[in-house]
């Protein structure tokens, strides 16, 4: 019997975190998968330090933020390819769902944010990247996006303990203010800067985007709150504004503690606790860095091998990770990330194999 074939297709500027997921899952899998990726992700490096290398073929496009002027070509590239289906990692916005569900393949759709109603279409089977997003959406297949590579070594715990956040700084996706909040009770508990530094991995100011988009970030605006309560000296930014996605992966499992700073108390971060993927807190189990996080999330998302706080309470937390070596959250945590790509694998073995 002949390995499956499967092309996957990325047409976001954005989102390579994810690739060498995909990449590891199909090799698991039994998949011969090829990428078909935009030059401008490829410039990141998905793959870069993972150990993963499989086929690419560039999109190459005269506007990177309106990449279905290509599609013509990569329609084409995807019908002749000998392909027995289409991993379409973006299908967003409406126009590129609608460029694949026009491909006569059996496709597999990621949906980001699934906390609305994931529309049934003919040859189409919807993928979630986050276990939350199972209980409204039984129906879907989980894969869990949990590798950047082999496990890397941990460094013995020395001061500063370094606690990382990953991603674009925006209100919207992270609740800032519970960091603001944890850091002053870190301080009232008598640690200095040079025993606690919060490390923001990600661009945090408009100016620095080379992609011509601007994002809203919220960078100066929390930078003068913590400013104004004397916290300023807790923070550290990543040296590059556009980091390869080998130096966010460097940057992070450099870190002792990964804060993803989403609850289920700040409104804006609630859809992560009904499925809404989240690239930083995938890397941090990718990376084993073990996260500083709302219990209902973190164990809700699948893994034990976590510090946990109620609400929005990040102090308590991370006062906690403060007093332990963590040892055993580590192996915790590598085993949760072995776990759930095995059964990641597999259920991607069972839909290819009934193809």
């Amino acid at each position: 019997m002949s390995r499956p074939r499967g092309a996957v297709v990325e047409l976001n500027v954005l989102h390579g975190e994810m690739l060498p997921s995909y990449a590891h899952l199909a090799a698991r899998a039994g998949i011969d998968a090829e990428f078909h990726v935009l030059s401008e992700n490829l410039a990141l490096g998905p793959f870069e330090g993972t150990g993963v290398e499989p086929t690419v073929v560039p999109i190459d496009v005269d506007d990177p933020h309106d990449p279905c002027r290509a599609t013509d070509q990569l329609r084409e590239r995807l019908l002749d390819g000998g392909y027995d289906f289409v991993l379409m990692c973006t299908p967003e916005p409406v126009d590129r769902l609608a460029f694949a569900l026009d491909l006569p393949l059996p496709k597999l759709l990621v949906a980001h944010t699934p906390t609305g109603t994931l529309a049934d279409h003919p040859d189409v089977t919807w993928v979630v990247l986050n276990r939350h997003a199972t209980v409204r959406h039984p129906r879907a297949m989980l894969l869990d996006p949990w590798f950047a590579g082999p496990v890397p070594d941990r460094e013995p715990r020395r001061d500063p303990v370094t606690f990382g956040v990953v991603g674009n700084l925006q209100l919207r996706r992270r609740n800032y203010g519970s960091l603001l909040r944890g850091l002053d009770r870190v301080r009232c508990a008598g640690f200095a800067p040079s025993d606690v530094q919060v490390r923001l991995i990600g661009r945090w100011t408009d100016a620095e985007l080379p992609l011509g988009v601007p994002l809203g970030l919220d960078g100066p605006r929390f930078f003068a709150a913590a400013e104004e309560r004397g916290l300023r000296e807790f923070l550290a930014v990543t040296p590059a504004a556009q980091l390869s996605n080998g130096e966010l992966r460097r940057e992070l499992a450099g870190c002792h503690y990964a804060l993803p700073l989403i609850d289920d108390f700040y409104a804006p971060t609630r859809p992560y606790l009904a499925g809404k993927a989240s690239g930083g807190f995938a890397q941090a189990i990718a990376s084993s860095t073990v996260p500083v996080a709302n219990r209902r999330f973190a164990a809700g998302s699948g893994i034990s091998g976590f510090h946990g706080h109620d609400l929005d309470d990040v102090a308590t937390a991370m006062l906690a990770a403060l007093e332990d070596d963590d040892d055993v959250l580590v192996a915790s945590l590598v085993d949760d990330r072995e776990r759930g790509l095995a059964r990641s694998a597999a259920r991607l073995r069972t839909w290819a194999e009934a193809l």
